[in-house]
């Protein structure tokens, strides 16, 4: 998450047609999460930190793109 405010910081908010794009980012770490909740495999630290900087990125833009724009 702290890397999602710094690319903030650098970059600047993204529109909010981003969105769709910034959600897809969370899709593997729930994948990684579910498969691993349903017993079909064990995660690892390495897969964890894959999964885990891209979803930690598009929560932190979606949140806060998403309170810019109900302001």
């Amino acid at each position: 998450m702290l890397v999602g405010l710094l690319i903030e910081a650098h970059f600047g908010l993204p529109s909010p047609y981003h969105i769709p794009l910034l959600l897809l980012l969370t899709i593997p770490c729930g994948v990684d999460g579910l498969t691993q909740l349903i017993g079909v495999r064990e995660s690892t630290n390495y897969i964890r930190v894959f999964t885990g900087l891209p979803a930690g990125i598009g929560i932190v833009l979606f949140v806060r793109i998403s309170r810019s724009v109900l302001i």
